[in-house]
């Protein structure tokens, strides 16, 4: 099977840790955060994509908004947290973390000493 048709199939993707997690900031290599900790891109339907946090989904405001059993999601939640594409999902994921990384370093989080001896 090519690498193509795998991808066709694919219902979810590592998009990484998160930008900052318990006051600390989380750079794009902790490994201590990746291992215990990530956001994934997630297919949700034939059509549609959500960036997922454990049961939260990142809408298109930045805001993390929890996600219910599909029988008591609103549409208005829906049309929040769904992405056309998985391009589209990347796209927004990619430049909203960047963003609250840099304005979690701004704030003066910092990474815990431990970080890099795990």
């Amino acid at each position: 099977m090519k690498v193509e048709e795998l991808l066709a199939r694919a219902i979810e993707f590592d998009a990484g840790p998160p930008p900052h997690l318990n006051g600390f900031l989380v750079e794009a290599t902790d490994t201590w955060v990746k291992s215990r900790h990530h956001v994934s891109i997630s297919k949700r339907g034939e059509t549609a994509w959500a960036i997922v946090d454990g049961q939260y989904c990142l809408s298109k405001e930045g805001e993390w908004e929890y996600e219910s059993l599909p029988s008591n999601r609103q549409e208005e939640f829906i049309a929040r947290t769904r992405f056309p594409t998985v391009q589209a999902a990347f796209e927004f994921w990619n430049q909203w973390r960047d963003k609250e990384r840099e304005r979690a370093r701004a704030e003066g989080l910092a990474r815990p000493e431990w970080a890099d001896k795990s």
